[in-house]
C-alpha cells in the first residue's frame, strides 16, 4: 500500500495560478511527481470538483481540472506501473465552458494511456455548477450518483456567500451553513466519500477557527479522520504569482468515524524545504472543544 500522505505530497508541490477564482495545478508537478492512492489498488471512483465561473474573469483559460493528470500521470514518464483498479471511474465538474473542451482532451489522453496498460478508464465531465447539482441531488430533485466516491481531490474556488443569496439558501436546505464557496465544496465532497475513501483539498485555512465556520468544522470532523495537514511558511508561497495574500492549508483525511491517535503536520519553508513531525490528534482538535477549532501545530509550538 502507498503512504497515507501520497496525495498530499503531490499537491504540496502544485504551482497554482488563478482561473476564475480557483487555483489550478500546473502540469509540471504531475510530470515531476506522479501520485498514486491506496484506492487505486482495488477499485476507484474519483471526483474532481472545480467551479471555474464563480470568480472574476480569468486572464486565460488555463489548464483544466487537475485530477485526471495527477492520478494517471505515471504512464507518461516511464514510472513502473503499480497494480490498479482495471476499471476506474473519474467524474469531473467544470462550469467554465472555456475549460471543458481542454478537460475532455486531457481525459481522452489519459484513457489511451490507461488502455495501453490494460486499464479501462471511464470518465464523465459534468458541465454544471457543483453546488447546485449536489444540493438538488440531496433534495431528490436531480440525479444521484449510483455509488459514493473512493477518492476526492479538490482545489475549490474562493468566494464569500451572501447571507441572502440563492447559493446560501440552497446549502441551508440540505443542512450546510457556511460563509464561503470553498468550504461548501469541501463538505459536499466529503459527504460523497465512501467509507475509507481518501480526501485531499488545498484551500484557505480560515475554516480552522472562528464562529462562521463552526458548523462546517463540526460536520467535517465527524466525516473525516484527519491524517495530515500541510502549511506554508510564507503566506504568499502558494498564490504568489497572483498576489493573493492569505494563508493556505492542504488537508488529507480518510472517511471514517473517529480520529486516529496522531496526525502528521508538515510545512514548506521559504526555500522549499519540507519539515514533518507527528503530533497527538487531541493537540490538533481538542476533544472537549465545543468550537471544534483545528490547531495546526508547528515545530515551534
Amino acid at each position: 500500500m502507498t503512504d497515507d500522505s501520497a496525495l498530499l505530497d503531490l499537491i504540496v508541490e502544485w504551482e497554482e495560478r488563478r482561473t476564475a477564482g480557483e487555483a489550478v495545478s500546473a502540469e509540471d508537478l504531475c510530470r515531476d511527481r506522479p501520485a498514486q492512492v491506496d484506492a487505486l489498488r482495488e477499485r476507484l471512483r474519483a471526483l474532481a470538483a472545480v467551479d471555474g465561473a464563480l470568480g472574476p474573469e480569468p486572464d486565460d483559460a488555463g489548464p483544466p481540472c487537475p485530477v485526471p493528470t495527477c492520478v494517471w500521470s505515471p504512464p507518461c514518464d516511464g514510472a513502473e506501473p503499480e497494480p490498479v483498479d482495471p476499471r476506474p471511474v473519474v467524474t469531473c465538474y467544470e462550469i467554465d465552458a472555456r475549460l471543458v473542451e481542454a478537460l475532455h482532451g486531457t481525459l481522452k489522453t489519459c484513457r489511451l494511456l490507461c488502455r495501453d496498460r490494460g486499464v479501462t478508464l471511464t470518465y464523465e465531465v459534468r458541465h454544471e455548477d457543483y453546488i447546485e447539482a449536489r444540493t438538488m441531488a440531496n433534495r431528490g430533485l436531480f440525479r444521484e450518483d449510483a455509488e459514493p466516491y473512493h477518492c476526492v481531490i479538490m482545489n475549490p474556488p474562493y468566494r464569500k456567500i451572501n447571507s441572502n443569496s440563492q447559493t446560501r439558501l440552497q446549502l441551508r436546505a440540505i443542512g450546510i451553513e457556511t460563509s464561503n464557496v470553498y468550504s461548501a465544496f469541501m463538505l459536499l465532497a466529503a459527504r460523497q466519500l465512501a467509507e475509507g475513501g481518501e480526501f485531499v483539498s488545498i484551500s484557505p485555512r480560515s475554516f480552522c477557527n472562528g464562529p462562521y465556520f463552526r458548523p462546517f468544522r463540526r460536520e467535517l470532523l465527524s466525516l473525516l479522520d484527519l491524517r495530515h495537514l500541510h502549511v506554508f511558511e510564507s503566506r504568499t508561497d502558494v498564490f504568489r504569482e497572483d498576489e493573493v495574500l492569505q494563508e493556505n492549508v492542504i488537508l488529507y483525511g480518510i472517511r471514517a468515524v473517529g480520529q486516529s491517535a496522531t496526525i502528521e503536520v508538515s510545512i514548506t519553508s521559504r526555500d522549499g524545504h519540507v519539515s514533518r513531525w507527528t503530533v497527538c490528534s487531541d493537540q490538533v482538535v481538542r476533544p472537549d472543544d465545543r468550537e471544534a477549532i483545528i490547531h495546526i501545530i508547528t515545530d515551534a509550538d
